[in-house]
């Protein structure tokens, strides 16, 4: 299969199984596109954007492991996608996202994460879904192979998990980048689709579960063409920086903290024909993953109330380890800082204004602080 990345060891390690599928070659603008005989798959074909979205999650993940960022180490990565990673400046080996390709690769990665407790593993999907009977449903590529049994090759996702809290590992993270549309067909028809996992009746559930879906029950997931989803880049980015937190001794990514920031991330105020675009998010347990070696970045904005005092002011923003200074100008202030607590201040030459100083926490991405000059 595709194991793209291996270096498997005895200790506590993170396995992660990406599926990224964008090509469905039996549905609508398929290479073997066939005569569908349910209306779900006459209507939906081919994705620009996930396939896209896939490499860039895999990208990242070595990109954090190349950065020894990883608080538990990688120890490897599983990967179905229907397009070559440039990674390694080398054509990599990958299968396409098929029932059995799907099926023999979550039951191996399953066994990677079960051969210690404190294993984390992640999943990550993007591809079609859709939902019955509040079940979401991963459709594959193979989905619509033989119009005769329509839905085989949609696999379960709601059971998958549930089944996957029997696994050893106590760190769970599964990301779905897909759409959790009802299908009209499935109002007339019950769905065979394919479970490939038993959920057990003793089983318990993780101690650390973060499942987090692009989009909300019943609603769809969007990207733009030919690029990463909405979903996938506001996660990246949290997971590169923009969800870091102090823990009191470092400078970590939390499960808690993507759970409960994602939605910003992902801009609240993008909208779509079908209005705001809403991730959700299931955690139980959150914990620490991510642990950057050095402290990162923030981009600061600092403006000055009224506006026109900005022109006079001598603007600088400090502490005991980092110092920016800038002089009288019109316009906001933008700079890019090291994490932490400083000292905001603007000083005036003349009479225009009194000094003020402000103390402010600044932490990734963003921040915006207006100083308030009296005269």
């Amino acid at each position: 299969m595709a194991l793209i990345f291996d270096q498997i060891a005895d200790t506590p390690q993170t396995h992660i199984l990406i599926i990224g599928v964008g090509k469905y070659p039996y549905l609508k603008g398929g290479e073997h596109a066939q005569d569908q005989t349910v209306d779900y798959l006459k209507n939906i074909g081919q994705l620009t954007s996930t396939s896209i979205s896939a490499k860039a999650f895999l990208d990242s993940m070595l990109d954090i492991h190349a950065k020894d960022c990883w608080i538990t180490p990688l120890g490897s990565i599983e990967l179905l996608l229907d397009i070559q990673s440039e990674t390694t400046g080398e054509q990599e080996p990958n299968d396409i996202a098929n029932l059995d390709s799907v099926e023999k690769a979550y039951l191996d990665w399953k066994d990677r994460c079960g051969t210690n407790s404190a294993n984390t593993a992640i999943f990550y999907f993007a591809g079609h879904g859709f939902t019955v009977d509040n079940n979401l449903h991963l459709a594959l590529a193979d989905i619509g192979k033989d119009p005769r049994l329509p839905w085989k090759s949609a696999v379960n996702f709601t059971s998958l998990r549930a089944a996957f809290h029997g696994c050893k590992a106590d760190n769970q993270l599964f990301f779905v980048d897909a759409c959790r549309d009802v299908p009209i067909d499935s109002l007339t028809t019950k769905l065979a689709v394919s479970l490939i996992d038993d959920v057990s009746k003793l089983q318990g559930m993780c101690t650390h579960d973060l499942t987090l879906y692009a989009t909300a029950q019943n609603s769809s997931a969007y990207g733009p063409k030919d690029q990463v989803s909405y979903f996938t880049s506001a996660l990246l980015n949290g997971l590169k920086g923009a969800g870091v937190t102090n823990d009191g001794e470092h400078w970590v990514i939390n499960t808690g903290t993507i759970s409960k920031d994602i939605n910003g991330w992902m801009g609240e105020d993008k909208q779509t024909e079908q209005g705001t675009l809403r991730c959700r998010a299931e955690i139980a347990g959150p914990i620490n993953i991510i642990k950057f070696k050095e402290v990162p970045e923030a981009h600061l904005t600092v403006i000055c109330n009224p506006t026109g005092a900005i022109n006079h002011a001598d603007l600088r923003c400090f502490n005991e380890n980092y110092s920016y200074k800038r002089g009288p100008n019109s316009k906001p202030w933008e700079l890019t800082v090291k994490a932490g607590i400083y000292q905001i201040s603007a000083r005036f030459k003349g009479k225009h204004y009194k000094k003020t100083t402000v103390l402010k926490n600044i932490i990734p991405p963003n921040n915006n602080h207006k100083l308030e000059c009296k005269s």
